[in-house]
């Protein structure tokens, strides 16, 4: 019986110690953020094949979940096409204990033949994920403008 008692108490320990440990990683709240793109030109827009993404790190000030390690880049939720004199909305999601370092986002005119690309970005963020922040990036006729059909870029206004 003391046998049996003891093996059920070391179990027990065991199995709480590793949920304690094994639930700061997996159950560690994610913050999502949307990103307003407002394409004021009279053109369509569609995302590129850069990368749209927003990098995530460790700072002493912002202590993720499971640590630097759950920090990192993550892709964002990109709309298929953003019409003329609309908006889309870009997400990104990710660690509430990251540092926000930097997001940027592509877009280039829904048109035939050769395109250059809007970026819309911001770096630097520096600000803990830890709240809800949502950020606009607008694009104008003229960043359009200047990059149908050429292989030029231009990056467009980003406020927060």
């Amino acid at each position: 019986m003391k046998k049996q008692s003891l093996f059920r108490n070391a179990v027990v320990a065991a199995v709480i110690v590793f949920s304690m440990g094994f639930a700061a990683v997996v159950f560690a709240a994610d913050v999502t953020h949307t990103i307003s793109i407002v394409n004021n030109s009279n053109t369509p827009l569609k995302p590129t094949n850069n990368p749209h993404v927003v990098i995530f790190n460790s700072t002493a000030t912002c202590t993720a979940a499971g640590g630097a390690a759950a920090c990192g880049q993550v892709n964002m939720t990109i709309p298929n096409s953003i019409p003329a004199n609309s908006s889309g909305v870009v997400t990104m999601k990710g660690p509430a204990g990251c540092n926000i370092s930097a997001w940027q986002t592509f877009y280039t005119p829904a048109l035939t033949g050769k395109q250059g690309t809007v970026r819309c970005q911001k770096s630097p963020v520096n600000v803990c994920n830890g709240i809800t922040k949502n950020y606009t990036c607008t694009i104008t006729q003229t960043n359009v403008d200047l990059i149908k059909g050429t292989n030029n870029s231009t990056d467009a206004s980003s406020v927060q």
